[in-house]
């Protein structure tokens, strides 16, 4: 069995005094990030000091970002309403739930032609789309 080469509270400094940065706290400790993965995963007071870093990290970033959003900053409102407003309409994208012969059906008052050969069409379509993911 390989010798321990660093204690648990060893790996647990280096992770809080990187910051919560992996690669920090590897270099601190002349390892390898997979070193660090490995303590986490076997030791959970490690993994736990890992995340409360990292939520560290988290809620300094948040901190700044209420800052600018105090100070009327345009570009941090957007950024609070696409990421936090979302369930209120404000996202980047949007969630669109529509079956293959509703689209068929709109296609085909639309533009014409029938509503089964359009349906097969992008049933096609869509099974080439999942084939090519695949490969």
């Amino acid at each position: 069995m390989a010798k321990q080469r660093f204690s648990a509270a060893e790996v647990i400094a280096a992770i809080r005094a990187g910051g919560g940065i992996k690669t920090a706290a590897a270099k601190r400790l002349g390892c390898d990030v997979d070193t660090l993965d490995n303590y986490c995963s076997r030791y959970p007071m490690v993994d736990a000091a890992y995340r409360q870093a990292r939520a560290g990290v988290v809620d300094a970033a948040e901190s700044i970002l209420l800052q600018r959003l105090a100070a009327g900053e345009w570009d941090a409102a957007k950024f609070v309403l696409t990421t936090l407003g979302r369930d209120r309409g404000w996202g980047n994208s949007v969630d669109v739930n529509i079956s293959v012969d509703e689209i068929a059906r709109q296609l085909a008052a639309e533009y014409g032609g029938s509503e089964e050969r359009i349906r097969a069409e992008l049933l096609d379509l869509d099974t080439e789309r999942r084939r090519r993911r695949t490969v």
